[in-house]
């Protein structure tokens, strides 16, 4: 086990390394010079004197492999630079508005589950049945929606209609739960579906049948025996979902002004604060790969075969 856990973690290395290396040369092929970037969010006026000497300064008359093996030493040591903004270290700023984004991507994930394991058990013990038509229809629906749909009529609804929940911001759970709900909806219809799918494969298996000829009560067969195995799938595409939610969560966060990292980089990219945008892409992909690890192990904890034949 120990050895299939640090195989996995040095398979992730060259991964995290290949991204660094396209977002680095993606980000320097953009039109703007990073020079006249920093000159125009410093509010200094733009001249050929002084674009050199910004350009000399943040070592951007270096060539380009250096450039990128200058910024991959740093990044190494938590050091991504400094913002062109705010003047202040990318890194700690990151680390400012890394717990809201956490907190809304995996309440998300958590309230998506929530809704998801009821509604999909039920849509396969009452397969093509009157709940199993409407869970289904309600499922397409959620999925077909834009999120930021969701969040500005629930936003209406909810907050300036009845007054339930506060418009914006970040403060109890009270803030939590439209951004939280309007995030997880866009998951309910794949959890919805594949639950019911791998319930309804697992209640035809030989194992069921011979559990109801012992006449083990129906209840004790779907909760304890069906469920365990139905629900595996369920988590694989919980975890990775992940980066699909810290995506989405750009759109949330800016709808409901939820101070994360997606808002804040969002500001970035409309800024062309590059030592921002470089950051953020390397740490969510980083964050993704961990949470596919975790998933992995996950496996090779209840399934002895998975790191037996190293399929993962």
């Amino acid at each position: 086990m120990a050895w299939f856990i640090v195989k996995r973690v040095l398979s992730i290395i060259p991964i995290i390394l290949g991204v660094s290396i396209i977002t680095f040369l993606m980000v320097h092929l953009l039109p703007v010079d990073p020079a006249e970037a920093y000159l125009r969010l410093s509010k200094i006026p733009i001249s050929d004197e002084a674009v050199q000497l910004v350009r000399t300064e943040l070592g951007l008359d270096q060539p380009l492999y250096t450039q990128y093996l200058n910024w991959l030493s740093g990044a190494i040591r938590l050091d991504f630079g400094s913002s062109y903004i705010t003047k202040n270290p990318v890194w700690e700023e990151m680390m400012n508005y890394l717990p809201a984004t956490l907190e809304l991507t995996f309440s998300s994930i958590i309230l998506a589950f929530l809704i998801s394991l009821p509604i999909g058990i039920f849509s396969a013990l009452y397969k093509d049945r009157l709940f199993d038509h409407f869970s289904r229809t309600l499922s397409f629906v959620g999925a077909a929606t834009p999120s930021f749909c969701l969040g500005f009529l629930f936003i209406y609804i909810f907050s300036l209609k009845l007054g339930y929940f506060p418009v914006s911001g970040r403060g109890g759970l009270v803030h939590l739960i439209l951004p939280s709900l309007t995030l997880a909806l866009a998951s309910v219809a794949v959890y919805t579906r594949m639950l019911r799918g791998s319930t309804i494969d697992e209640l035809h298996q030989p194992y069921v049948l011979y559990a109801r000829a012992r006449g083990i009560r129906e209840k004790i067969i779907i909760g304890k025996h069906v469920l365990k195995n139905a629900i595996t799938p369920l988590i694989t595409t919980m975890g990775m979902h992940i980066g699909h939610k810290l995506s989405g969560s750009i759109i949330v966060e800016n709808v409901f002004a939820w101070p994360g990292m997606g808002r804040y980089f969002v500001n970035a990219l409309s800024a062309r604060d590059y030592p921002v945008i470089l950051c953020y892409v390397v740490l969510v992909t980083t964050i993704i790969i961990i949470c596919n690890l975790l998933i992995d192990i996950f496996h090779a904890v209840i399934d002895p075969r998975v790191r037996k034949k190293g399929v993962y």
